[in-house]
């Protein structure tokens, strides 16, 4: 899948996480924070286009760069994502849940749909 294509159908599925997210806080958990479900669902999301194009550029270069490239993209998208919920965890208590939650859920919906798209370029 090329990259505005992944860009297009990450940036729906984006939307169509933080519609969940406000659903949930108007109707469900009347008393949590919107604000840090949305921004745990986007920093989930701008990880996983920079690790899509990293992988991406990778495969681009040729099959040796392509696994050193996956794994690194992985793992700065992982590493990123575990320093901001730190972060988060320390120095703002009140939101540690909803922040948390959120951006595990966008965490897995974005990998799945990242693997997803690889997967769509590796086909001949």
């Amino acid at each position: 899948m090329r990259i505005p294509q992944f860009i297009l159908f990450s940036s729906l599925i984006l939307i169509s996480l933080l519609l969940i997210a406000w659903l949930v806080q108007q109707y469900w958990l009347t008393q949590t924070s919107f604000t840090a479900m949305g921004i745990a669902v986007g920093v989930s999301f701008f990880t996983g286009l920079m690790a899509y194009m990293l992988v991406y550029f990778g495969l681009e270069a040729g099959t040796r760069v392509f696994m050193a490239r996956l794994v690194l993209g992985m793992v700065i998208k992982m590493l990123i994502g575990v320093v901001i919920v730190l972060v988060v965890v320390i120095e703002f208590k009140p939101v540690v849940k909803e922040y948390v939650g959120a951006y595990f859920i966008a965490y897995f919906a974005f990998t799945a749909f990242e693997v997803y798209g690889l997967m769509r370029k590796l086909r001949a």
